[in-house]
């Protein structure tokens, strides 16, 4: 036993051995701290109104959490689809069916409607205000399928003691991914 003593007393003395112990030491208080700052365990839903959904385009748009589930209800002429993040929605898209374009005047003041909201243009024919905290999408389906309009309201709601933090570049990007998606889903022809 006294040999054992010895060797470790020789071993603990050692300057390398003190350094590869401090290495190490601070090694793990590195690794907790960065696991402990991770605020992201959320699984982000692979689908979105039923059809797939980059998670490059979702994630950004969802508060932290630890449950994320996707819905979709039908009513008349319209269709909703929201994310909830435990329990919480957070992101909803109202979709309708019209027969006319939105009227000039909404353009006009769609802007106002969102955080740093601008007139954008689409990856696919169509017309958009997108801000930091939503947009308005209005396609036109020159086929009149499923209707001769459709219009995409998207809203981002805070979650309670969370602020949102997206940006314009993170809701367009969004859109980007999911109108065009549901203009397939929905067969129309947008032009």
């Amino acid at each position: 036993m006294a040999g054992a003593e010895a060797l470790w007393t020789r071993i603990a003395g050692n300057e390398l051995f003190k350094r590869v112990a401090a290495a190490a030491a601070a090694a793990v208080i590195l690794l907790v701290s960065v696991t402990g700052c991770s605020t992201q365990t959320l699984a982000v839903p692979e689908e979105f109104c039923e059809r797939p959904i980059e998670k490059d385009a979702l994630e950004p748009l969802l508060p932290q959490g630890e449950v994320a589930e996707a819905e979709q209800s039908a009513s008349g002429s319209r269709l909703l689809c929201q994310v909830k993040v435990d329990e919480t929605v957070v992101l909803t898209d109202d979709i309708g069916f019209e027969t006319n374009p939105l009227p000039a005047e909404s353009w006009v003041s769609a802007p106002r409607q969102y955080k740093n909201g601008q007139r954008r243009g689409l990856v696919i024919p169509g017309a958009a205000v997108v801000g930091d905290d939503g947009a308005v999408v209005e396609i036109n389906c020159k086929n009149g399928s499923p209707a001769m309009y459709m219009h995409f309201n998207i809203k981002l709601l805070e979650k309670e003691g969370q602020t949102l933090s997206t940006s314009q570049g993170d809701v367009l990007n969004f859109v980007d991914d999911h109108v065009p998606a549901m203009v397939e889903r929905l067969h129309c022809a947008a032009g």
